[in-house]
């Protein structure tokens, strides 16, 4: 078993949610940056490279779908999973196709 641990990057406008997801990761992620909007969030991860960024569907200034295409655009090593409050199957397609690795509902 590899010992390496994931870096994750949480992206979410809400303070107590990103912290409560923050505080909900196992012991072996480490959690690199919390940002409260898209823009931060895809500075971040470009300059930490987190293996994974965890962003909300709905964020100031850059959602995470535009945050997502910008990582695929720039071949960053970023994993990202989008977390949002809906489940549309068409805002899943769309989270698809611009890249991301998963779609997570928040309930």
């Amino acid at each position: 078993m590899d010992d390496k641990r994931v870096r994750v990057l949480i992206g979410e406008n809400h303070a107590v949610y990103r912290e409560g997801v923050v505080r909900a990761l196992p012991a072996y992620v480490d959690t690199v940056a919390d940002v409260a909007d898209g823009a931060q969030a895809l500075t971040a991860i470009r300059e930490l490279r987190p293996d994974v960024a965890v962003l909300d569907y709905r964020m100031p200034r850059l959602d995470g779908h535009q945050v997502a295409r910008a990582v695929r655009r720039e071949e960053l090593p970023t994993r990202v999973l989008i977390l949002s409050a809906k489940d549309d199957s068409a805002l899943v397609y769309g989270a698809l196709q611009d890249g991301v690795s998963g779609y997570l509902t928040k309930d």
